[in-house]
Parts: structure tokens; sequence; C-alpha cells
């Protein structure tokens, strides 16, 4: 799953270089919003899974966790992010190149965590190594999918 993240990686850096677009059809935000907050969530999780104490690690069932993880779809429109994954304003191509180069290194720490370190989901709750590494991929691919309509 992580080399399918790198593949998505690959496509957000693509995106960087052919510069921003808006579509207030499809998104509120730019391209280069989405691209930024994608690569905010790649590169906090793995940080807060690092910084988590595996004997902590407490899974709930949600159905709505059961429903993404399952399907790997995210609603459009149902969620909003929390404000430590919100892009500030003015976002240069030179930021987001740089966010890029720290989130393959990020990647690269996920195979050396316990398999109980977990990352506390606003919504979902607890989600341990596996399922964060999934969820990131979901997630990465719900941007993608709405940088891809933008920029039709």
């Amino acid at each position: 799953m992580i080399e399918k993240i790198k593949k998505q990686l690959l496509e957000l850096e693509q995106s960087v270089n052919t510069g921003t677009t808006t579509n207030e059809n499809i998104s509120k935000s730019s391209t280069y919003w989405h691209i930024d907050h994608s690569l905010l969530v790649i590169n906090g999780i793995p940080q807060v899974l690092a910084n988590s104490n595996p004997a902590d690690f407490n899974p709930q069932f949600k159905w709505i966790k059961f429903i993404v993880m399952t399907f790997k779809k995210i609603p459009r429109g149902k969620a909003h992010a929390p404000k430590q994954v919100l892009p500030e304003d003015n976002i240069t191509k030179e930021a987001l190149l740089h966010r890029l180069q720290t989130a393959l290194i990020a990647l690269q720490k996920l195979d050396h965590l316990a398999p109980s370190c977990y990352f506390n989901h606003p919504v979902f709750g607890h989600l341990n190594v596996k399922q964060s590494i999934k969820f990131l991929w979901i997630h990465t691919e719900h941007h993608l999918k709405i940088i891809r309509e933008i920029s039709k």
C-alpha cells in the first residue's frame, strides 16, 4: 500500500508542476489547496503514529469507518478537515515540492513502527498503522479525484 501512495505522490507532483487551477463547480478550493491538504495529512499521520503509545490503542467499531475502509471512498462534502491540516492561503509551488520530499521520508518511517501504534482520526477513532496507511491512500485518492476533475 505504501508503494501505491508513492505513485499518488508522483501524480501530486505532476499536478504541482502544471500550476494551480480552480473550478468552483467542483470545489471551492484550488488544486494547490487539495495538494497541500493531502501532503499535510501524509506528513502528519506518520508523526502522530510514531508519537503514540501502542499500549493505549483502543479500536472501536464505527459504521462510517467500516464503509469508507471497505469501499475505499470518502463521500464529498460530508467532512471538514481539522485545522492542523488546513492549508494556508498563499501556497507556493516551492512549498508543495518541499512537502512532497518530506512526505516520501515520512512514508519510509512507517515500516519501523509497532503495528499497534495509532492515529486518532476525528471521525473513525483509533486507526492502527495498517489502517492508517490504508486511510492515507483512500484520503489521497479522494483529493486526487477532485484535482483531476478541476484540471479537466
